[in-house]
């Protein structure tokens, strides 16, 4: 008579020590609070607030390299994952301070968040419906057999684990599973894999998420260099152990392989 062997369950606490080892009760811990948001200033008297790291992402965007490369174009812009909206209206924020002509795409794949998209951008925005944003409801993984070569800039703030969200819900927490973690790695290379398609030579790819999840940051990266070698390099636009200020608070960004994260845990929220 056989018994088959029971597999070693893998939980929240044990798939995240051992990928940050000592450091996970501090970070943990930090994730569970609340947050800080720094106001995004819009062409409205209505305030939209994001986490001064997300902020720090767009700003990071290397214009006078895009500028340099694409001269008087009107800039193509997509944001492949764009609701609730955010990063939308920091890239517009950042192009109009630089003086940039540009065309925004603001996609998302889910009506629900959709429609949040939607009411953001309106509210934040002096017109109904401004002439050089669309808002669209596309397949991100699906973008580049649809648009090839076409962007300037792309933001692929794509979905993903988003552990403070996790950790701050009783019901999400209880429902976490490997398996989902492991969809939304291989989600995030087929959607940055489309973002390479669709971007035009020359152009520039923000990858970034909200998650501690090295499967869904770095080891993309990785896996996209692998499939790609010769379709992308990857650039760093900030110093190592530079502290950098948004919106008078002070972030420090850890350099990992192929770009750079900021933790709550060492960045007081």
């Amino acid at each position: 008579m056989a018994q088959r062997k029971r597999k070693n369950s893998i939980t929240f606490d044990s798939y995240y020590s051992e990928q940050w080892n000592d450091r996970w009760p501090e970070l943990k811990t930090s994730l569970g609070k609340q947050s800080v948001y720094t106001e995004i200033q819009t062409n409205s008297s209505n305030a939209y607030y994001l986490d001064p790291a997300s902020v720090w992402a767009v700003n990071n965007l290397p214009l006078s390299s895009i500028k340099a490369e694409f001269g008087n174009l009107t800039l193509q812009v997509l944001d492949m994952c764009a609701a609730p909206g955010g990063k939308s209206l920091a890239i517009i924020q950042l192009l109009s301070s630089w003086q940039l002509p540009f065309s925004l795409v603001a996609n998302d794949r889910s009506s629900q968040r959709r429609s949040r998209l939607h009411k953001v951008l309106r509210s934040n925005s002096d017109q109904e419906c401004p002439p050089d944003i669309k808002i669209t409801g596309h397949d991100a993984t699906r973008w580049g057999l649809h648009e090839k070569n076409r962007y300037h800039i792309i933001i692929a703030d794509v979905p993903c684990s988003s552990e403070a969200h996790v950790i701050q819900s009783p019901q999400h927490l209880s429902q976490w599973s490997h398996s989902r973690a492991k969809r939304l790695a291989q989600q995030a290379y087929t959607i940055l894999l489309a973002a390479i398609d669709a971007a035009a030579p020359g152009g520039i790819i923000l990858y970034s998420t909200c998650s501690i999840n090295q499967h869904e940051n770095d080891r993309v990266i990785g896996k996209a260099a692998i499939r790609r070698p010769t379709e992308f390099s990857v650039i760093q636009t900030f110093k190592q152990n530079e502290q950098v200020t948004i919106a008078d608070y002070p972030l420090k960004p850890e350099p990992t392989e192929f770009g750079a994260m900021i933790l709550p845990d060492r960045n007081n929220g």
